[in-house]
């Protein structure tokens, strides 16, 4: 065998050897994403259901409500994290929402009023007014402070005898939407229960955000 095709044979197999080891690589890469997705980052939805495992009207309402105004639509995930209550007044021409989110390391808060008429149960958003927010502590003393009260993790269900939410009164709905979670919890008319600790929780939650933003609710909820 010549010297030459020698070379050439020898420059064959290295190169066969480089793309083998390239295509493995690959694989290997793609194969640990893949897992990563299923066992580390599938993404879970935890949604508010009555006993017979309807979506609670709460929800719905706030779904409807969401795209009607144009809000940001989060139940399909949020980069870091976004904290959005409704305040829901069932005998009141106005709605009231107000949004926490934390976009590239920096907290964010936006106040709306959604200002609304009924027409044959239709709900028709007559004006929307928006203001920006800063907590008056400053944002680091107030996410401890609301963290702390259980917003992000308070049950969606209160498994206690003396809850009795009602379908049709003022209820509060919070949001809460991270890369890998997005859970909705509702208590209705939570002043009404001060013995329970979870309507306490958010009572205590609403008057902080009260104090720390200067907003007013319409009527105690």
């Amino acid at each position: 065998m010549s010297k030459q095709l020698k070379t050439i044979g020898k420059l064959s197999f290295i190169l066969l050897i480089l793309n083998s080891c390239c295509n493995n690589s690959k694989k290997t890469i793609n194969t640990i994403n893949h897992n990563d997705t299923i066992n580390k980052y599938e993404f879970v939805k935890v949604l508010p259901r009555s006993r017979e495992g309807k979506l609670r009207y709460s929800y719905e309402l706030t779904q409807e409500l969401t795209n009607k105004v144009e809000l940001k639509f989060i139940e399909n995930g949020f980069d870091s994290i976004y904290i959005r209550l409704w305040y829901i007044y069932n005998y009141g021409p106005t709605y009231q929402v107000i949004d926490f989110r934390k976009t590239e390391g920096k907290w964010f808060a936006e106040f709306c009023s959604l200002k609304h008429t009924k027409i044959n149960d239709s709900i028709i958003i007559k004006k929307m007014d928006n203001e920006k927010k800063v907590p008056k502590s400053g944002w680091a003393s107030f996410i401890k402070n609301i963290l702390a009260l259980g917003i992000t993790n308070l049950p969606v269900d209160i498994d206690d005898p003396d809850y009795t939410p009602s379908t049709d009164g003022d209820f509060v709905v919070v949001e809460i939407a991270t890369a890998y979670k997005y859970r909705v919890y509702s208590y209705s008319s939570p002043m009404e229960f001060p013995s329970i600790k979870e309507t306490k929780n958010i009572e205590d939650i609403m008057e902080l955000i009260e104090e720390e933003f200067g907003i007013e609710r319409l009527k105690k909820i």
